[in-house]
């Protein structure tokens, strides 16, 4: 549609009202209180032009902004001078007559706001290409078409509940088709399919990628509709019907664009095979414009359905002669075919009645007049067999159709009883069950009676008056139904006085949790995609040494990114990661990431030029690197015992025998394996291996507790969200014992006389008390922990310390070895807190070089360092291609690896890589390199865990368990004994429970 008018003509124009469509993706800040500065400068234009609507700003570098606004001509046309750049209006002379003073001054100061935000997020200035990105009609109406104005800022500007989001901008950029371009290729398309005797063309697919509603009422011929109600389930399409498009030339439209561009990009993705992929530019809006001014016949049957009818609220495609809002026609001498069908009597019908709305899902349904008449309550195609037996209405129903109602849905019940696919359903059928029980206990009580002849209500408001317009999100009347309710809750709020404080306190407080939860889904994001493209969830026997056990992972390269914190505000970037990044003050480290510009905040490399900038809020520093990950020693499957909740504790917290993994998985970790994915290790963690080793979603493991990574043993592990919850109340609430078995140097006490000859540190003597115990046949020891070095993560008793208290029984002694096997059962849950007493005792576990203790055998600990070693070149050696995150360019990559201090050690610069054994030892630590320190003698050994009742029923049940687990794991090969299998709990009988 032209955009530009005489001033007579617009004169005319300005008597209607006119809408707007447009999109464009661009990179935004991931911040939300950033972009808001965006958000309020659209508002302040759109004020100023007296515009309303609705515009959608996406908080991340992958959307952009999507807008449908309504008003005065020359006031939209002064907005989409606006979004075209004050650098067009600088190009085209400053001069626009068209546009007052008043409408620009709205439009320079949206210019300045605009430019400050872009700086200070370090992009390009948000600019529509040209004119033709927005899409123009016009309506006559004594109404307005939306209610007000409402731009509001999200996490996708189309929802699919995080996808599409990893998708770039660089991968929607592509495979556009002009409307010229695409009437050749469908129309060849059609005429292919004819030839063929109507059978689709095996070359070419052409998919509807709007919803189900929208290609019922018109589409392009031979098009192919996936059925959906939400652009969410598109995804899931594709991944359902890959092999229909391999091998294809893949053909998509939609509305204006927007969905196509993302729903192109994930078909490359998902169908590298796909001959090609492209998509209509502009959508069907501008296929029809430039079909109005063709005499070509266009391949479009039907409405276009559109989302901004002046009658409708979610809906479109009405037959309002006053309005011009949707595209149901051309000008070119064509006329349009009908193929809507009214779901019931399949006449030809194509008007989404506002009124006529699925009964269950609320989904809007084409019923024609007559049948409107028929029917109570309207269903879609896809509740259609429920006409029968579900209504919303139940107050005309009689006692005798009530109960074959029941009976149906109880039968379709019953054919779904299983399958977590069918989960949402079951849901909605057992609570219309309810409410029919419900309703029949009424009617049998006599506290109610059918009402024949009730006039129909909406499915939204109940009222009876209402033709069903009141819904939705452009409705005058749900407009006002909202402010209503807004007034009656200031007037509650201050009738409460005191209240109000807390609830406003509340408020904040779930404001804030809901930007840490913000912060840990984007992080959660940032690491599944990191896993994925670095294929790091592999099962232990990858990249591990079958001779040896030694696992290391190839080499890898990285962006490691930080937000800024507030107390790093105006500080130099080079200054803040000397001062927090204790990695890069190391000599030289520092120079080669400026030299090859690795580090960048915002992206933008730092230099000698920029390096004095102070940091701003919402500022990410990050840094390209070349990623070793430390060598670990693990056997080639590591021991997983899926344990499942009882019946009864299943019930007690409401889950489901269809609900995602309620099992519990109890892993023997190897000593030397973190648990999870943190600091230098990531591939080389148990979450990520057992994940792999299980067949599990990536980052679906979630361990329940801590555990040092240089002891071994029992580890809980949860996939299901609620039963991670039941375990983690437990161990909050002290409702687990513990027992491990230890290693330690010398002949451990087993006498009261023995603990008496025990000499403390003298400055600890007096803060520990020790006690030999002859019914537990033990020793207690008493003593105050502290964390004195957090960076290193060392504890000590002080009188600063925490209460802790431990239990310790000799199993056997070794004279040959003199070492001794302890039973030790923790008490108090103090972190290292066996380790601190064994050594307050003097006799320090095997292998705990941070308290005391050595290895056995210094030649196999050198050994097995030289092993080590030779695993780190070895992997550095492989001939597969070096993995990188996708957003590490090829130039950032050969950088990084020629800055990494392993592959060119420091002062040895040369081209090639020169890793050896010592370089190795500057770059990991001892502890890190097998040597010591990386594993001890400390097993978990058995967990017993008491469930409680859930929290809305501990009242009434007290804390009595609901369920017990006991839980085992094999013991290591150090700690082979009789002894150990008969093992009991240290504070309870001497034999196994």
């Amino acid at each position: 549609m032209t955009t530009t008018m005489t001033t007579q003509e617009a004169q005319q124009e300005q008597k209607q009202e006119h809408i707007i469509l447009f999109y464009k993706y661009h990179p935004l800040s991931e911040d939300k209180e950033q972009t808001e500065l965006y958000r309020c400068a659209l508002e302040k234009l759109c004020q100023g032009l007296n515009l309303k609507g609705r515009i959608l700003v996406g908080c991340s570098q992958t959307e952009g902004i999507n807008g449908t606004l309504a008003g005065d001509y020359l006031d939209l046309q002064a907005f989409q001078y606006a979004l075209l750049g004050k650098q067009r209006h600088e190009q085209e002379g400053g001069d626009d007559t068209t546009i007052d003073s008043a409408r620009f001054s709205s439009v320079d100061l949206f210019w300045k706001d605009a430019t400050q935000y872009f700086q200070s997020i370090h992009q390009p200035v948000l600019c529509m290409n040209s004119p033709e990105d927005f899409k123009w009609s016009h309506a006559t109406r004594a109404e307005p078409l939306f209610p007000d104005l409402n731009i509001k800022c999200v996490k996708e500007l189309i929802g699919t509940g995080g996808v599409l989001s990893s998708i770039s901008l660089e991968e929607t950029a592509k495979g556009y088709l002009t409307p010229q371009q695409w009437h050749q290729e469908v129309s060849k398309m059609v005429a292919n399919n004819n030839d063929n005797n109507n059978n689709q063309d095996n070359g070419t697919i052409l998919i509807d990628c709007r919803n189900t509603k929208e290609c019922e009422v018109g589409h392009f011929q031979g098009a192919i509709d996936p059925n959906t109600t939400t652009f969410a389930q598109f995804p899931h399409w594709v991944d359902q019907n890959k092999h229909l498009l391999q091998e294809k030339r893949v053909l998509m439209y939609c509305t204006g664009g927007i969905r196509c561009e993302k729903a192109s990009a994930y078909i490359r993705r998902q169908v590298p095979s796909a001959k090609s992929v492209q998509h209509l530019k502009g959508g069907i809006h501008k296929y029809l414009e430039a079909m109005d001014n063709s005499h070509e016949e266009p391949v479009w049957l039907g409405k276009n359905f559109v989302f901004h009818t002046p009658v409708e609220t979610k809906l479109g495609c009405n037959n309002n002669n006053n309005s011009h809002a949707t595209t149901n026609s051309s000008t070119n001498g064509t006329t349009t075919t009908i193929v809507g069908r009214c779901i019931y009597c399949e006449a030809p019908y194509d008007n989404f009645d506002p009124k006529c709305v699925c009964t269950v899902c609320r989904e809007p349904c084409l019923a024609c007049p007559d049948c409107q008449q028929k029917v109570t309550e309207f269903h879609c195609k896809n509740h259609f067999h429920l006409r029968d037996c579900y209504f919303s209405n139940l107050t005309t129903i009689s006692e005798e159709e009530l109960q074959k109602q029941l009976l149906q849905l109880e039968t379709i019940l019953t054919e779904i009883a299983v399958g977590k696919r069918f989960k949402q359903k079951r849901k909605t059928l057992q609570k219309q069950c309810n409410k029919i029980r419900q309703r029949l206990l009424e009617l049998a009580d006599g506290g109610a009676t059918v009402e024949p002849g009730v006039a129909k209500r909406c499915r939204n408001c109940d009222d009876t008056a209402c033709t069903g317009r009141c819904w939705g999100f452009y409705s005058l009347k749900r407009k006002e139904a909202l402010e209503q309710r807004q007034q009656a809750k200031q007037q509650a709020e201050s009738q409460a006085g005191s209240e109000n404080i807390v609830k406003h306190q509340k408020k904040m407080m779930k404001t804030q949790d809901n930007k840490k939860r913000g912060a840990t889904d984007r992080n959660r994001d940032r690491m599944s995609k990191e896993i994925s493209d670095l294929n790091l969830s592999v099962p232990p026997s990858a990249h591990r040494d079958p001779k040896t056990g030694i696992r290391v992972p190839p080499p890898c390269t990285r962006i490691l990114q930080t937000k800024m914190k507030g107390k790093w505000k105006g500080k130099p970037v080079l200054q803040v990661v000397k001062e927090e990044f204790h990695e890069l003050s190391k000599p030289g480290v520092l120079d080669r990431l400026l030299e090859h510009g690795l580090l960048r905040v915002n992206d933008v490399p730092v230099t000698t030029q920029n390096a004095g900038t102070g940091l701003m809020t919402g500022d990410t520093i990050s840094r390209i690197v070349h990623w070793h990950e430390p060598p670990v020693i693990v056997p080639e499957s590591i021991s997983v015992q899926k344990v499942g909740l009882s019946d009864a504790v299943k019930m007690e917290f409401g889950i489901d025998n269809s609900s995602n993994d309620s099992d519990i998985y109890v892993c023997n970790k190897p000593s030397s394996l973190p648990v999870h994915p943190a600091g230098p290790y990531l591939s080389n963690s148990l979450t990520l291996m057992i994940e792999a080793q299980e067949k599990l979603d990536p980052q679906s493991l979630s361990p329940c507790h801590r555990t040092d990574r240089v002891t071994s043993g029992l580890t809980i592990c949860c996939t299901n969200s609620i039963v991670a919850r039941i375990i983690q109340r437990s161990m909050c609430e002290k409702q687990v014992k513990k027992l491990y078995l230890a290693r330690v140097h010398g002949k451990f006490v087993a006498s009261e006389e023995e603990v008496g000859s025990v000499r403390c540190p003298d400055d600890q003597r007096t803060l520990t008390n020790v006690q030999y115990s002859k019914d537990m046949n033990c020793v207690q020891v008493d003593a105050p922990i502290e964390t004195v070095d957090p960076s290193n993560g060392i504890r000590k008793v002080t009188d600063k310390g925490k209460p802790a208290t431990s239990l310790f029984r000799l199993l056997s002694y070794d004279p040959v070895s003199e070492v001794s096997l302890l039973a030790c059962q923790p008490i108090t849950g103090r972190s290292h807190q066996l380790r601190v007493h064994l050594q307050l005792l003097g006799f320090p576990i095997v292998g705990d070089v941070l308290y005391g203790g050595r290895d056995l055998n210094q030649a196999t600990a050198l050994q097995r360092q030289t092993s080590a070693i030779d695993s780190l070149i070895q992997s550095t050696r492989r001939a597969e291609p070096e993995l990188r995150v996708k957003s590490v360019t090829d130039s950032d990559g050969i950088a990084a690896r020629n800055a990494c201090g392993l592959c060119h050690p420091f002062g040895h610069e040369s081209a090639e890589c020169s890793i050896s054994a010592a370089c190795t030892s500057c770059f990991f630590t001892p502890a890190q390199l097998l040597k010591s320190g990386h594993a001890i003698d400390l097993h978990a050994y058995r967990y017993r865990v008491d469930i409680l009742p859930s929290k809305k029923n501990a009242e009434g049940s007290g804390n009595d368990p609901v369920g017990v687990l006991d839980l085992i794991v094999a013991q290591p090969a150090w700690a082979s004994s009789d002894l150990t299998s008969s093992l009991a709990w240290l504070d309870g009988p001497s034999t196994m429970e």
